[in-house]
């Protein structure tokens, strides 16, 4: 029962990143700003963690390109969903951000690790057809397409970033180290665009510093502990299935905290995808049985 309420806790934070994304940008926080300050409570909570012996330790010579890789792949991703966060109602944000479950399965196919069967390519499909269903309004201009276009680039970034994580050139890697892979290079890079652009580094009202400790607690080091501790409970596949809910808890803290409606498109869009990734999560647990 532990497992579970962490996983639903977790699934709730998760979802409130496009929350407060959108409460910063209504803060009047510039993006370089967000994406700096952001990272900077990130790492500050993660430096305890860091202090610890040996977290170093493992990156070695062979292991460098593939992190310095990492590094790259998550300032794209990272500028990709935060464009998305910043344009999209938070249904539709999160419930592309998700498809990067289906999108692993597709790269694992593609490398061997998982065998295509016709009963998967119809899940895919199911998939496919949840985002389509979801993007209709962008085709008459009530959602914007370019920030739609930026999430499922997100997405793409993740599962390769996750593939990666898991491959041999970094199995032996410590957290620490693949943890600040997605925090160092995106504060070096808002930190130029900051300086290029004549941004602050860090909020300059109470609203945007709300937001910023809600992204950088609730929506990283939260988040990800509790749902680390849900895995090690109740097992990866049914964490995952609980954190599909991700859409429902973010269209409640949308309409709530951002005055955010729902539409029937992307209802029906996040619920065709939703069905989607709890059926691959099946197909994938049946496999390893």
């Amino acid at each position: 029962m532990k497992g579970i309420i962490y996983a639903i806790l977790a699934t709730i934070s998760y979802s409130s990143t496009p929350t407060f994304t959108q409460l910063g940008y209504k803060g009047g926080i510039q993006t370089n700003t967000l994406l700096f300050s952001r990272h900077l409570v990130s790492l500050i909570c993660m430096f305890p963690s860091l202090l610890r012996k040996g977290s170093f330790s493992s990156l070695g010579k062979k292991e460098l390109p593939w992190v310095l890789l990492l590094c790259f792949m998550s300032v794209i991703g990272n500028v990709s969903f935060n464009y998305a966060y910043h344009y999209l109602p938070n249904m539709v944000a999160i419930a592309i951000s998700i498809s990067y479950v289906a999108i692993v399965f597709v790269i694992e196919m593609f490398l061997g690790r998982e065998k295509y069967s016709k009963a998967k390519g119809f899940i895919l499909l199911l998939s496919v057809a949840g985002l389509v269903v979801i993007a209709i309004p962008g085709f008459s201009g009530s959602l914007n397409m370019l920030a739609f276009a930026a999430g499922i680039v997100g997405s793409v970034q993740y599962s390769i970033y996750l593939v990666m994580i898991n491959s041999k050139h970094l199995k032996d890697v410590s957290t620490e180290i693949i943890l600040l892979t997605g925090v160092i290079p995106i504060m070096i890079y808002s930190s130029v665009r900051c300086f290029i652009h004549g941004e602050p580094l860090l909020p300059s009202n109470t609203l945007q510093w709300i937001a910023i400790i809600c992204l950088g607690t609730i929506g990283v080091i939260v988040a990800r502990g509790l749902f680390y501790s849900a895995v090690r409970l109740i097992g990866a596949t049914r964490a995952s299935m609980i954190d599909t809910m991700e859409p429902l808890s973010s269209a409640v803290l949308g309409y709530f905290l951002l005055g955010q409606g729902l539409d029937i498109y992307t209802v029906t869009g996040s619920a065709l995808m939703i069905i989607s990734i709890l059926l691959l999560l099946r197909q994938k647990k049946n496999s390893e049985s």
